[in-house]
């Protein structure tokens, strides 16, 4: 039995760590779930990524307000420009009253377990709202190098003038040897398919196409893919076809291939282009640099908007054992739109999920989870046995002509961003001060956009006295400032104190919060309360 609704939010990074606003109030707690995700910025079916988060180690969220702050930054991109998407699953109060949500699969494996088949069902009760969603799926190892999979599902979804319903269909067959790799795919995703678990990316496609490899020795290997979009909401497609020859040694490498792109636009008008594409990579200064370029030339028309001509350059350091120092510079000249984008930032191999906190586990007598809470900010570079630092920049800029567009606006766009007003610079610093028995937390961000100025403070310490004593302390300040006149400001500031000997019936916990929230300016009430 539920009295809840089901939600799925999606938004892109923009290089801060928050206040990042749910789409929905009234939030039960202890339902959300948080992951990001990195999609391939020309196929945004394909999941590059996936990492989920967990509350309080990766951020904290405040149910009343709908808000989310993270202990990191959020990039809009990643070293690769491949965007970076939030998504929050939660579920929210309904105003339907009690109802059933159910579901089941059954399935079987056949033929020494070369055969996998399954069927499931879904029904979402929302009082005198209905959900239901029927679906197969298949596969079949044809032998040790070739396997089928299918999936086929369909939903309905009954809400009066919101109802909807629609089919969904995949079917790939992959073949791997040593010497070659073979994937053919269709998949269609109907405009009025699902409960709202999909990414919004693929609402309404149509997408098929084959892709292969083959290497011809351990160093020479080519590759190629030729596929078709659809963009079953506006009558959309785009036809690319790739092909390229590689080379690669350990301390360098190169290819070289074409490319062609072609968008037929519902209005029915086209936007191609024909390219040659160039790369290379080298290793060098003993083994710690690596320097790539990468180049797409467009000869002839230059017109598609996410296959312009392009120029990638890019730089990874090892500056230490675990520690790579990150650069990258992307350039784009197309008919429609010039764009730049600028990705600096850090990476460590000892840094993933919890491990983040192990340190601060070891040191402390209290529980890791409540110092994380409390102060906790993730910082990439371990400088010394006391000092942890941070740093990261996010810039992208777009000048958009009069032949700008976008098959898809469900979809970031593969270069710069959606709109002009939205170029934005994002940098972020911060830097953790731990010793045995006291950590110091900060972290300063800022955030230049053409629609919006955004800039906060954190800071927090935890500090344990003695093996009774502790106590903290935690300061967040977040301003923005639009162009519409419209200004905000939040601040937190929070005293916490523990009285816990080792030995004890009576623990004594307090805690004093003072919080501010303005608003002026623009259209909206000028609002001041404090609490």
């Amino acid at each position: 039995q539920t009295d809840q609704n089901y939600k799925r939010d999606e938004r892109p990074g923009d290089g801060t760590s928050g206040i990042y606003k749910l789409s929905s109030g009234n939030i039960v707690p202890n339902t959300e779930k948080i992951t990001i995700e990195v999609r391939d910025r020309f196929r945004s079916e394909i999941l590059i990524s996936s990492r989920a988060l967990n509350r309080f180690t990766d951020y904290s969220i405040d149910y009343d307000a709908g808000t989310i702050i993270f202990k990191e930054p959020i990039h809009n991109r990643d070293e690769h420009f491949n965007p970076i998407m939030i998504v929050a699953e939660y579920e929210v109060v309904s105003s339907g009253g009690e109802d059933y949500t159910y579901g089941g699969r059954a399935g079987v494996k056949l033929f020494d377990q070369r055969l996998k088949a399954g069927a499931s069902y879904i029904h979402e009760g929302q009082g005198d709202r209905t959900g239901d969603l029927y679906g197969a799926d298949a596969s079949f190892k044809l032998d040790q190098a070739t396997k089928i999979r299918a999936e086929f599902a369909t939903s309905n979804y009954d809400a009066g003038l919101a109802s909807h319903k629609g089919e969904a269909y995949l079917a790939e067959l992959l073949h791997t040897n040593k010497k070659f790799d073979a994937k053919a795919y269709y998949r269609e995703q109907e405009p009025g398919f699902g409960l709202g678990q999909q990414p919004g990316s693929e609402a309404g496609t149509r997408k098929f196409g084959v892709e292969g490899a083959y290497r011809f020795s351990d160093h020479f290997n080519t590759n190629g893919d030729v596929y078709r979009q659809y963009n079953l909401l506006t009558d959309g497609t785009r036809d690319v076809a790739e092909a390229k020859l590689n080379y690669t040694e350990k301390h360098y490498g190169a290819s070289f291939g074409f490319l062609h792109a072609n968008d037929s636009l519902g209005d029915g008008t086209h936007r191609e282009s024909d390219q040659v594409t160039l790369g290379g990579k080298v290793l060098t200064l003993y083994d710690r640099l690596t320097l790539t370029m990468d180049h797409a030339q467009s000869i002839g028309s230059n017109s598609n908007a996410d296959f312009p001509t392009r120029t990638i350059l890019g730089a990874e350091l090892a500056a230490t054992k675990t520690l790579t120092l990150l650069a990258a510079q992307e350039f784009t000249w197309g008919t429609g739109a010039t764009t730049q984008n600028t990705r600096l930032g850090m990476r460590s191999s000892l840094w993933k999920g919890a491990a983040l906190t192990s340190s601060v586990e070891r040191q402390f007598n209290e529980n890791d989870e409540r110092v994380s809470a409390n102060v906790g900010l993730k910082q990439t570079w371990q400088v010394n046995d006391s000092w942890k630092v941070d740093a990261g920049l996010d810039r992208s800029d777009t000048i958009s002509k009069s032949e700008h567009y976008q098959l898809s606006t469900n979809v970031q766009p593969a270069s710069g961003t959606a709109s002009s007003n939205e170029s934005f610079t994002a940098v972020s610093g911060g830097a953790t001060y731990q010793v045995k028995q006291m950590t110091w937390d900060n972290r300063v961000e800022f955030r230049q956009a053409e629609t919006e100025e955004k800039w906060g403070v954190m800071s927090g310490i935890v500090k344990e006295v003695d093996s009774n004593w502790a106590w903290s302390g935690r300061a967040q300040y977040f301003q923005t400032s639009a162009v519409t006149g419209l200004a905000t400001t939040k601040a937190d500031l929070r005293y916490g104190l523990v009285y816990r000997p080792p030995l004890t019936k009576w623990i004594v916990l307090d805690r004093l919060d003072l919080i501010i929230d303005k608003q002026s300016g623009g259209t909206g009430i000028d609002l001041n309360s404090w609490r």
